[in-house]
């Protein structure tokens, strides 16, 4: 088992970079993930920087995924279950069609996102598990395994079978 598990209250960043300046490019950001309950808003991946709002974030509303610029969802599905292992992938393609797949099914897409994700001041920082500003509300509860981002790649363009752990770099990986 090479997941992390989120110490409670707790969550993990990575520091900032323009290498998470998604713009108008491609991208995939994919991580396997284990709800150990499903209830509230627990954050998976959030881009965004301290009170701004725009910037991609991953979460989940209850047992649904969403994906969102700031406080705008742009698409989300999907019915998870509590203590079970989930593959998550967001993906934007070269159309600017977003798609958030799940268990390596599509569960809604947008068209036209053309969402630079910029989070207004300064490059992008990631933090995992938790959302903009670190408090306790929002934190995931589980755990989040092999997280994996893309900037520049389209890895999945239509339902596919899910990768096996662990996933590895491939070009164009940034995390």
């Amino acid at each position: 088992d090479k997941s992390i598990r989120i110490p409670s209250n707790g969550y993990l960043t990575a520091p900032d970079s323009y290498d998470f300046t998604f713009a108008d490019q491609a991208f995939t950001i994919e991580t396997w993930l284990y709800a150990d309950a499903l209830s509230g808003t627990q954050h998976i991946v959030d881009f965004r920087r301290t009170n701004v709002a725009s910037g991609l974030r991953v979460y989940l509303d209850g047992t649904t995924v969403r994906v969102a610029n700031g406080n705008t969802t742009l698409v989300s599905g999907g019915t998870l279950v509590p203590t079970n292992w989930h593959h998550i992938a967001v993906v934007r393609d070269s159309n600017q069609l977003m798609t958030l797949f799940i268990d390596g099914t599509s569960e809604g897409t947008q068209s036209n996102a053309t969402q630079s994700f910029d989070p207004n001041s300064g490059s992008p920082r990631v933090r995992i598990g938790s959302y903009d500003n670190g408090g306790t509300n929002g934190v995931f509860n589980g755990k989040i395994s092999n997280l994996r981002v893309l900037v520049g790649t389209a890895l999945y363009t239509s339902n596919f079978t899910t990768p096996n752990p662990p996933l590895t770099n491939i070009t164009n990986t940034k995390l």
